[in-house]
């Protein structure tokens, strides 16, 4: 509100009964998601999004083109929070991400946001990404439980705690190991 954060609905009340029916943007479109899954089985599907996307980088994530958008300031406004309720204690912001952005070449609009929380005294953004694509496509993919589920796999939070390791180390909020 005005720029501001204002906390509302706390307690969350008990009885919440929801205004109305879904929004178009609340319902998934079932026909939408058929068509994308026959295209993506096309021979030759996936080097053609390659080459495609290595001339014009897909952003998934269009809210943080810009620093001005009502997502990012709100996301920005939550870090300023968090950071005010931390006290002198350090604030790590590792944004993760799915299999495509090892796969292609996506948009990173989202990482130049985070990034610009490295302004905020004892904010500590760690871009993920590196860690995962250092090795071989294949690898990188296997860290995810594709293609039924974009989460992590067993060896991506591997991967994961290695690369937290390393970045807590770097940033020195780790102890060196002797």
């Amino acid at each position: 509100v005005d720029g501001d954060l204002v906390l509302r609905n706390v307690p969350v009340p008990v009885d919440v009964n929801r205004a109305g029916p879904l929004t178009e943007s609340e319902i998934r479109n079932p026909r939408l998601q058929a068509w994308k899954s026959r295209i993506a089985r096309f021979p030759g599907a996936a080097v053609w999004r390659t080459v495609i996307q290595s001339v014009v980088p897909w952003e998934p994530f269009p809210e943080y083109r810009d620093a001005n958008s009502r997502e990012w300031r709100l996301m920005r406004a939550l870090m300023l929070r968090l950071r005010s309720v931390a006290g002198n204690r350090p604030i790590v912001v590792a944004p993760t991400f799915y299999s495509n952005y090892v796969r292609f070449r996506m948009a990173r609009n989202y990482w130049t946001r985070f990034a610009s929380l490295r302004d905020i005294a004892g904010m500590y953004p760690v871009d993920l990404l590196p860690h995962f694509v250092s090795g071989s496509i294949e690898e990188g993919i296997a860290c995810f439980q594709d293609p039924y589920d974009m989460h992590f796999s067993a060896f991506g939070h591997l991967v994961l705690a290695d690369a937290i390791q390393a970045e807590f180390t770097r940033l020195r909020l780790l102890p060196v190991a002797v």
